[in-house]
């Protein structure tokens, strides 16, 4: 169990960073699931989400990793062997996903470790392990399930407890990041001068 833990990627951040983040710019699963891949703290992520709003969509996960330079592949509708993914609550009451239009807010970001077995290989297939930022840990993927799931979908109105895997995006962890887009800034406004007649010239 050791040496599966120790091929993990090393969290460099916990509770405290969260909240401090959460309070600060809205630091929510979505930059938890990519500083938890990536080895990356709340702060070093921050430059890369430029007027984060306190939730990522499909398109602004894709435009962070790709800021990044992590990103190793297209969305795929499967468990990456190591990414982060989309999760979509399900309800109410059946295995149809929320309408359209309430679905984005019945979402949720998690990292994941999904080690797959080798062809031919005897030895078994390594833990699965999903880090969410509720846990602000790694945890193997039927503790996840068992603890983390039920407090997710409680309070949600019409949710059965059942999930579907959205979106799975491949990354790698390069040896350097790109640097981070330059901020937007506001363009210079130059004093309009008057004509003697009162109007602009």
């Amino acid at each position: 169990m050791r040496e599966v833990l120790a091929r993990l990627p090393a969290l460099r951040f916990g509770f405290e960073e969260e909240n401090r983040a959460w309070n600060e710019w809205r630091f929510s699963c979505g930059p938890a699931a990519i500083c938890a891949v990536l080895g990356l703290t709340p702060e070093e992520l921050r430059p890369y989400l430029p007027g984060f709003p306190g939730w990522m969509s499909p398109s602004k996960m894709v435009a962070a990793l790709d800021a990044l330079g992590a990103r190793s592949s297209d969305p795929r509708k499967e468990w990456p062997e190591l990414g982060v993914v989309r999760i979509q609550w399900i309800g109410p009451g059946s295995t149809r996903a929320f309408r359209r239009q309430q679905a984005y807010r019945h979402t949720h970001w998690v990292a994941c470790h999904w080690p797959r077995r080798k062809k031919h290989d005897p030895a078994p297939a390594e833990p699965h392990h999903i880090f969410d930022v509720n846990a602000a840990a790694w945890l193997p993927f039927v503790e996840w399930d068992r603890r983390i799931v039920p407090l997710m979908i409680e309070g949600r109105k019409g949710a059965t407890g059942e999930w579907d895997l959205t979106h799975g995006y491949e990354v790698r962890r390069p040896d350097v990041f790109a640097a981070p887009p330059a901020p937007v800034t506001a363009p210079e406004c130059k004093p309009v001068q008057q004509s003697l007649f009162g109007g602009a010239l």
